[in-house]
C-alpha cells in the first residue's frame, strides 16, 4: 500500500502485491530440475525522487551466487516492469560492474539507480563474462556486437516506459554508434523515419522483403515523433548525426538527412 500523508489525514494512492514480480523472477533464473530452498528476497523497495516505485528482488540459486533484478510499478497498467536483470547484457560494450563508472552522460536517472543497485548487489558477473569469452573466442567480436546492441535497445525501451528524457537521449547516442560502426544504413534510415514520423517511408522503403534490412526495434513505431516530449529534429542532429558522420561509407545518408532536417526547419519556419 502507498499512500500520501496530507493534513487531513492520509490518503491511499495505490496497492498491489510484490508477489508477480517475486514469480517472474524464480521462472527466470531457477533451472526447471532445480529442487533447492531457493526463492527471491525482498532486497530493496522504496519511492524514488521521481515518485516512481522501484523494487529490488534478490535469489541465490548456488553458493556465493546471488542474482539481482530491479523493478519499477507502472501505475497505468498496475504492473510491475522489470528494467533491470544482474545477468541481461554482461557482454556488452557498454556494460559495467563498476557502479562507480557511467558509460554515459545520461545523469543519474531512475533506470541508471535502479542498474546501480542491482548490480552493486550481484555476484560472479565478471566471472561469467570471463567464462562467456573463452567459450565463443571465434565469434566473439560478431556476438559482443549483437549483445551491445540488443542492451541499447533494452535501454531505450526502459527509458522509453519509465520516462526518463535524459537516459533516453544518452542511450540513442550510444545505439546510433553501434548501427554506424556496423554501417547498418537501413536500420539507421528506419530510426530516423520513426522519429520524424515517415510512416509512408517505414512502411515502403521500395525493396524487396528478402533484401530489406533486419529491424530489430519495431516497438519503436508506436512511440513515434511524441517521444518523451522531445524536439526529435534536434535529437536527430545531436544524438544520430554526430555518429553516423564517424562512418565515410555513410556519408550519403549522412547528408540525405541533414538536407532532409533542414527542409523541414524551412517548412515550419515559412509555412
Amino acid at each position: 500500500y502507498v499512500y500520501s500523508l496530507l493534513s487531513l489525514g492520509p490518503k491511499l494512492e495505490y496497492k498491489g502485491s510484490i508477489a508477480p514480480a517475486m514469480q517472474h523472477m524464480y521462472l527466470s533464473c531457477v533451472p526447471m530440475n532445480y529442487r533447492g530452498p531457493a526463492q527471491p528476497r525482498l532486497a530493496r523497495i522504496q519511492i524514488t525522487e521521481s515518485n516512481q516505485l522501484m523494487l529490488i528482488l534478490l535469489i541465490s540459486t548456488m553458493v556465493s551466487v546471488k542474482t539481482l533484478q530491479g523493478f519499477v510499478y507502472n501505475r497505468s497498467m498496475q504492473l510491475w516492469m522489470r528494467v533491470s536483470d544482474s545477468n541481461s547484457f554482461l557482454v556488452s560494450d557498454f556494460y559495467s560492474s563498476l557502479t562507480g563508472l557511467k558509460p554515459h552522460k545520461g545523469g543519474e536517472g531512475i533506470l541508471a539507480k535502479v542498474d546501480k543497485f542491482v548490480r552493486s548487489g550481484a555476484s560472479s558477473m565478471e566471472s561469467a563474462k570471463q567464462m562467456y569469452n573463452k567459450l565463443v573466442e571465434t565469434e566473439k567480436q560478431t556476438s559482443k556486437a549483437i549483445v551491445t546492441r540488443s542492451h541499447c535497445e533494452d535501454r531505450l525501451a526502459c527509458a522509453i516506459a519509465l520516462g526518463s528524457a535524459s537516459e533516453f537521449r544518452a542511450w540513442l547516442s550510444l545505439y546510433s554508434r553501434c548501427l554506424s560502426i556496423s554501417g547498418d544504413a537501413g536500420a539507421l534510415r528506419f530510426l530516423v523515419d520513426v522519429l520524424l514520423g515517415n510512416p509512408n517511408d517505414i512502411d515502403d522503403m521500395g525493396e524487396a522483403e528478402s533484401t530489406r534490412p533486419t529491424r530489430s526495434c519495431w516497438w519503436f513505431h508506436s512511440v513515434g515523433s511524441q517521444c518523451l516530449g522531445l524536439d526529435n529534429k534536434e535529437v536527430i542532429r545531436k544524438r544520430i548525426l554526430p555518429e553516423m558522420s564517424k562512418n565515410r561509407q555513410l556519408q550519403r545518408l549522412t547528408n540525405e538527412i541533414s538536407m532532409e532536417l533542414d527542409s523541414l526547419s524551412l517548412h515550419f519556419k515559412y509555412p
